[in-house]
């Protein structure tokens, strides 16, 4: 028996898994930049980034 050729798993089903991680890590992603302005803007106000010379973009 060969487990090449099985029908137990339909085609689509992996796609839909896919895509599901897909739109997963674009939430995520989006979190993070969310996040990531939040914390910029916090250290471009605070005088913490200059003492520990983070250069903010």
């Amino acid at each position: 028996m060969s487990g090449h050729h099985t029908t137990a798993r339909p085609e689509n089903e992996k796609s839909v898994v896919e895509t599901e991680i897909e739109s997963l890590k674009l939430e995520q992603t989006q979190r993070e930049k969310k996040l990531g302005e939040h914390v910029k803007s916090f250290f471009k106000k605070s005088k913490i980034s200059r003492m520990l010379k983070i250069n903010v973009t």
